[in-house]
């Protein structure tokens, strides 16, 4: 286990950029979905600071890489592989030889998308209205919500942190504290709802795929908002 801190994986230099309250999400993935193949206890540097996995994120990074080498037969050496496996899972339309954060992107819209489906057209206006449009969305698909997301800004960083936020409240039963910021509560109390129903669906799926499955697709999805949204100037002006 000495050469554990040397264990890196292209791709997820975010985790060093994350605070302690981020990390314990993607943490608890680890623990609460991964159950008894979760190896983390098993190392000294995990044990003498639970809480605090910015102490070990290459404890982070490797438990990723496990899980995904689990998952494919070939093993996985990047984060770009497990990416491209989730994405495929998830049936995303994306290319291969694009970047990770295009990749991601695209992940991303999938759960958007997905989501959207799952809104009523009062729900789906309302949550336009939220991030800055207009008009009334009666019928409309979720090509209307992609572009905005597309667009950058605010109101794309909005959506990614309302995706994060989901998923920290299914694995730790609390959201994050940035998204307690009234500009993203409102978004928040529109979109939780069909997010969540589709994040829920999807996991009852990966249930049933197996356990590495179970871990590394909502891994990964949380590793996306994060990334989006930390690469938003917004993020840093409203973090706290």
């Amino acid at each position: 286990m000495s050469n554990t801190k040397n264990c890196c994986i292209d791709g997820l230099e975010i985790l060093d950029e994350m605070t302690d309250e981020e990390l314990l999400v993607l943490r608890d993935i680890y623990l609460k979905k991964g159950g008894i193949t979760c190896n983390l206890d098993s190392y000294s540097d995990y044990r003498a600071n639970p809480d605090r996995p910015s102490t070990y994120t290459h404890l982070l990074r490797r438990e990723l890489k496990e899980y995904g080498s689990n998952t494919f037969s070939f093993g996985c050496n990047s984060y770009k592989e497990i990416l491209i496996k989730v994405c495929e899972k998830m049936k995303v339309n994306f290319n291969s030889q694009q970047s990770i954060e295009h990749i991601e992107h695209n992940l991303l819209e999938k759960v958007l998308a997905d989501s959207w489906e799952k809104m009523s057209n009062a729900d789906k206006e309302n949550i336009l209205q939220q991030t800055g449009q207009t008009g009334s969305m009666k019928g409309a698909s979720s090509l209307v919500l992609l572009q905005v997301f597309r667009a950058g800004g605010f109101a794309s960083y909005q959506l990614a942190v309302v995706i994060a936020n989901i998923i920290a409240k299914m694995v730790l039963n609390r959201g994050l504290s940035l998204a307690a910021n009234a500009a993203l509560t409102r978004v928040l109390s529109v979109f939780a709802g069909p997010v969540g129903i589709a994040i829920t669906a999807l996991w009852t799926i990966v249930d049933i795929a197996g356990p590495a499955y179970r871990v590394i697709i909502p891994a990964v999805i949380y590793i996306a908002a994060m990334r989006h949204a930390h690469s938003n100037k917004a993020y840093k002006d409203l973090k706290f």
